[in-house]
């Protein structure tokens, strides 16, 4: 199957995945990875660029189960100095030298700016992240504290119900968590006063708005059902009630067009049927 996503994301899991089956095959206990202090710096940007929350923007830990990053605090060049004067051989990716991926960008273009423009950026800048790393560990601790206050699951039918009353940042936490797009957890928070809407997680789980809280439902997703348009006014029979297909003109709606989440619109002259 062709690779879905970024090239180099999809490498880095590949790696992975290879060394996880090395040290779980072959009696080994830890992966030391060679992660330094700009890979920390790089990554913040690039995150940050991003648009990520707290969780992105932390920078990573030195222990992740069994990976180890023992070089957070060394900068690739003290890196580069000591393996040249201890005659340790290395190897550089070509593909870090081109500007095409946004890390590289961020390498090359973005970091020099910044520490030709501000005295001693990289120190104080690595120092800010250690803050928001203390941060985010007291964050986790109220977020915690807050789940076991307000979320209260129900095993009958497998649901969650989340208190909304205080914190709602932490509600917004709890749906990043629950895998919904940030743009749908958006629109949960905009439609808290509407009971009975319903919004659908990546992973395929329901949430759905009552009148004092949200309740989530670990629901999987019915399979994709392939339908066959063949024409432009018609009213096709699908397994959840009925699809219906209606020519409108642009004058109708005087560029307003109704933002029902049922209903979705687009530009006949670009549709090819079937």
């Amino acid at each position: 199957l062709p690779l879905q996503g970024n090239l180099q994301e999809n490498a880095r899991t590949a790696r992975y995945r290879y060394f996880e089956s090395v040290r779980a095959t072959s009696g080994y206990n830890l992966i030391l990875t060679a992660h330094h202090a700009d890979d920390v710096l790089e990554g913040f940007l690039l995150h940050f660029a991003r648009g990520a929350g707290l969780k992105g923007l932390k920078p990573m830990e030195p222990v992740t189960g069994h990976i180890v990053r023992p070089l957070l605090e060394v900068w690739k060049s003290e890196l580069v100095e000591y393996a040249i004067a201890n005659h340790v051989s290395y190897r550089d990716d070509s593909s870090n030298a081109t500007q095409e991926y946004d890390r590289n960008f961020i390498r090359h273009s973005v970091i020099p700016s910044l520490i030709s423009r501000f005295t001693g950026f990289r120190k104080s800048a690595m120092h800010s992240l250690r803050i928001l790393s203390d941060h985010y560990s007291l964050y986790m601790e109220q977020y915690e504290e807050w789940k076991r206050n307000s979320l209260i699951e129900s095993p009958d039918d497998k649901s969650v119900r989340i208190v909304v009353d205080n914190g709602f940042h932490f509600v917004r936490q709890f749906l990043a968590d629950l895998r919904f797009h940030p743009t749908v957890i958006t629109n949960i928070t905009n439609s808290l006063d509407k009971p009975g809407r319903m919004f659908i997680s990546r992973s395929g789980a329901n949430l759905y708005t009552h009148k004092d809280c949200l309740v989530y439902v670990a629901e999987p997703l019915a399979p994709l059902v392939a339908v066959s348009i063949s024409c432009d006014d018609a009213l096709i029979g699908i397994e959840t009630g009925y699809l219906s297909l209606e020519n409108i003109h642009g004058r109708d709606v005087c560029g307003n067009l109704p933002t029902d989440l049922n209903w979705a619109y687009f530009d006949k002259g670009k549709l090819h049927l079937p």
